[in-house]
């Protein structure tokens, strides 16, 4: 048996869906090592040309022995066709559905729907709410819509198609909200979805922090909340900064909020860091006063689940999947209104 397994997604950056994806790969790897007559081999594709993760680079695979075929400029059908393979592996469903002829696969097919968070937030409308914050976007919106640019296309068409086409495809997803979204927003696709919630990540653990900022405020043993991918909008940083704002200025002025991604220090309480290493973010959770996942849209959420095995209190939105995957070992909120944010804070600390 040849299994074709999607590395792909892993190169473009650093996310949830990435690392499920490495997770799997090596999970999968110690379970091939005792059997003889399965063969993996990863599929890349160069015109990426990012390897986020340096163990999964095409070198750092070929130095495991593995086979690796770089998907630039080909079709995804003729290379199973001409490799013989018997399972493709997905690990993201819209990373490659907008890039290969995925409908054209008829040989078993695992894939992965994370979520369907474009279609999820594009009916909701989130998007043009989101995008009120940057003008410039807004008004590119509105000409985009002016000339029929901003149709309702989704990078899931052929992931459908294929779906539909293939009644070897088994497709998973990591939450049952996202199992009825898809449902939902996706009603053509009859195959059954099953429910796997994400595995937990692979990380190694080093007592030195490598991060100086992070080092420092530890050693102080300041009071701080630790925010995640502050950078991304669907995070939902700018009311948890407005509403953490108010609070050290009314509560608590020794409190701050420690922010990772590329983010613009807003006040004096709040800390800026870089996307931190697996072994720091495990730091910052240890030895944080709680994290704060104040998050517009999940498909499953992994950072509260790390937090909560770092004996680390949570405070949560109260949307999408992130009730179901935390139950009641979070205090929730609307992220929808910074006073409810704040309100969260403040009762939080009480």
């Amino acid at each position: 048996m040849k299994i074709l397994f999607d590395l792909v997604t892993t190169q473009g950056r650093i996310g949830g869906a990435q690392e499920y994806v490495r997770t799997v790969f090596y999970k999968l790897l110690n379970e091939l090592s005792s059997q003889n007559n399965i063969e993996l081999i990863a599929a890349i594709d160069s015109s990426i040309g990012k390897y986020p993760y340096s163990d999964l680079s095409k070198e750092s695979i070929n130095n495991m022995g593995i086979k690796t075929i770089d998907l630039n400029g080909k079709r995804l059908s003729k290379v199973v066709h001409d490799e013989e393979i018997d399972t493709v592996f997905i690990g993201m469903a819209q990373e490659w559905g907008s890039r290969y002829d995925v409908e054209k696969l008829r040989c078993r097919v695992i894939c992965v729907v994370h979520d369907i968070c474009d279609e999820e937030y594009r009916n909701s409308k989130i998007n043009w709410y989101l995008r009120l914050y940057t003008p410039w976007i807004f008004l590119k919106k509105i000409i985009r819509r002016l000339l029929g640019l901003d149709n309702y296309v989704t990078r899931m068409n052929n992931i459908v198609k294929m779906c539909n086409n293939n009644i070897n495809t088994d497709l998973i997803t990591v939450s049952n909200y996202s199992r009825f979204s898809i449902d939902y927003y996706l009603p053509s696709i009859t195959n059954k979805i099953h429910v796997l919630y994400s595995p937990e990540r692979q990380t190694a653990y080093e007592e030195t922090i490598e991060n100086t900022t992070l080092n420092d405020i530890i050693s102080q043993k300041k009071k701080y909340y630790l925010f995640l991918s502050a950078n991304r909008e669907l995070k939902n940083a700018r009311k948890t900064l407005y509403a953490f704002k108010t609070y050290s200025e009314k509560y608590d002025s020794k409190a701050y909020i420690l922010t990772t991604g590329s983010i613009s220090q807003q006040f004096e309480n709040h800390i800026v860091l870089p996307y931190l290493t697996q072994s720091d973010l495990i730091h910052a959770y240890k030895h944080s006063d709680g994290l704060i996942f104040s998050s517009f849209f999940e498909g499953f959420g992994c950072p509260p689940i790390e937090a909560r095995r770092c004996g680390v209190p949570v405070i949560a939105s109260n949307v999408t999947s992130i009730p179901e995957i935390l139950g009641d070992a979070a205090y929730y909120f609307s992220p929808f209104y910074e006073s409810d944010i704040y309100k969260a804070l403040v009762s939080f600390d009480d």
